[in-house]
């Protein structure tokens, strides 16, 4: 039982982990649609280059992100997987043996 509950839990950390940097690239977005429509448009290349530097830098940011949320989920994954092998063998170890003979008090008559 607690393997199970310690794989919930890692599956809502996965979870979590992957669903924030989707969230700050929703709120970013929402951001730069909100100063576009206010009109606040570059009108000088000084001011385009500004804006393209924030943008590389906000980019490096993000790769950044995910590069440890991938290296993160990677991790979770191999002790996700180490438990459900421990899990599969804890199971297979405490089934009965399979008996392929039916015994004769088995019968439905």
């Amino acid at each position: 039982m607690s393997i199970v509950l310690i794989l919930i839990a890692l599956n809502v950390l996965l979870f979590y982990r992957l669903w924030s940097p989707e969230r700050t690239a929703h709120t970013f977005e929402s951001w730069h649609s909100l100063a576009l429509a206010k009109g606040k448009i570059p009108q000088t290349a000084t001011e385009w280059a500004e804006i393209l530097a924030l943008q590389k830098q906000f980019h490096s940011v993000e790769v950044h992100k995910w590069r440890q949320i991938l290296r993160a989920s990677v991790e979770l994954l191999d002790e996700m997987k180490f438990l459900l092998e421990k899990l599969h063998q804890g199971i297979t170890v405490s089934d009965p043996p399979f008996d392929a003979q039916p015994r004769p008090d088995d019968s439905f008559s």
